[in-house]
């Protein structure tokens, strides 16, 4: 496996492969964390609420052409003094 290596650097790789490093990633870390930014907080329910708002607003502006809101008792024709008003039916 010396695909083209000389001793220098077989010699280097040996070295390299047997050298340990004792890390504290502890003690690293609690240096390191201080200086991070914290994290934002995410305000995703402010969208969601919005978004929940204006589709239940376009629901009952879709719907309301479909649901019949007025009857021929809701529209009696002598309490309108200009005229019959235009009931659905």
């Amino acid at each position: 496996m010396n695909h083209g290596i000389n001793k220098a650097e077989e010699q280097f790789r040996d070295l390299a492969e047997s050298l340990e490093v004792d890390i504290n990633t502890n003690d690293l870390w609690a240096s390191v964390e201080p200086q991070l930014k914290p994290e934002k907080k995410k305000r995703r329910g402010f969208i969601w609420w919005w978004v929940g708002v204006a589709a239940l607003l376009l629901g009952v502006i879709i719907a309301k052409d479909n649901i019949p809101f007025q009857t021929e008792k809701r529209c009696p024709s002598l309490s309108y003094p200009h005229g019959l008003p235009k009931c659905r039916q």
